[in-house]
């Protein structure tokens, strides 16, 4: 599989130098406005993971190529588009993500989008792409319960309220406990969100299945000049997980970040700092658990990312 995802990684990448070739020489009497839709844009991004656990010292101290995305998103026409997720690295399947984006005229239809993507149910997941995170992981409440999967989804928009709707059904689902990769029967999903004064939004989620219907969510999120602080809290199997995240810029180019889990397994407090550079991000964060048999881990990651 690793010589696989090398061989596309080399072959995509040197794809991509002929495709912008291509595309600058066949554009070159052609208006820019007529030719802007059809430009492609790729990303491309690898997270590298260092890890330290002080209780077992001897164990995992090593860094370590954690995720690599190639991210292809291609204007269709002036309505629709295709974006592509490669997972290189870090992912189940090579296809990480692949979905056709439609702004159909219809009155208070924002977009449909259909393929094989996350379903809408929470902020994190649904709002964050991982290379953007201000800390190393998605938080623990994300990591279980929601998992990738082929579906359809609907965002409808009237002034300040968005309600997400989702039908996803497939077999190779990746993410979510195994129960949930095994279950490959139609999931519905619901997300109803508010733009509040003030800098505020304001989600509530549920998810509806043959099997198991008691998936619940609500969110919040309030930015304000350099101060960003969300909650997430979610209800499965009759136990309520969350967490607060709170982000601050501390100099120009420094966030500092702190976000506390209340996850059904025990707690964590995770402390850290983001720097942002030109083409690159680097991440620290100390993992403190709050159970006396916890282990207390810390983490730092570099994400590198080009585009073109």
């Amino acid at each position: 599989m690793k010589a696989l995802r090398l061989t596309a990684l080399s072959a995509l990448v040197l794809a991509i130098f002929a495709v912008q070739a291509g595309f600058a020489q066949a554009m070159d009497n052609v208006a820019p406005e007529e030719a802007s839709w059809c430009r492609p844009d790729f990303e491309i991004f690898g997270s590298w993971v260092y890890q330290y656990d002080r209780d077992k010292p001897e164990n995992d101290n090593r860094v370590r190529l954690n995720k690599s995305w190639l991210i292809l998103n291609q204007e269709l026409s002036d309505s629709t588009k295709a974006v592509v997720f490669l997972g290189l690295e870090g992912q189940n399947m090579l296809v990480h993500d692949f979905r056709i984006h439609w702004n159909p005229p219809v009155p208070y239809v924002d977009e449909v989008v259909a393929g094989r993507f996350v379903p809408p149910f929470g902020y994190e997941y649904q709002s964050v792409r991982y290379d953007f995170l201000p800390t190393v992981y998605y938080s623990g409440i994300n990591d279980s319960l929601i998992a990738r999967d082929n579906g359809v989804r609907v965002d409808i928009g009237y002034r300040r309220a968005k309600l997400n709707l989702g039908l996803f059904a497939g077999d190779q689902r990746a993410g979510g406990f195994v129960d949930e990769r095994k279950d490959n029967k139609l999931h519905a999903y619901q997300r109803l969100s508010l733009e509040l004064p003030y800098g505020f939004t304001a989600g509530a989620s549920y998810r509806y299945t043959r099997t198991r219907d008691d998936l619940m969510g609500f969110d919040a999120n309030w930015a304000h000049y350099d101060i960003e602080v969300t909650f997430e809290a979610v209800r499965f199997d009759g136990e309520n997980q969350w967490y607060l995240l709170f982000c601050q810029v501390v100099a120009p180019r420094v966030q500092a970040v702190v976000r506390y889990e209340n996850l059904s397994y025990g707690n964590r407090f995770i402390p850290g700092v983001k720097v942002e550079l030109d083409n690159a991000d680097i991440k620290f964060n100390y993992v403190l658990s709050g159970e006396k048999a916890g282990k207390n881990i810390f983490l730092g990651q570099m994400i590198v990312h080009f585009d073109w």
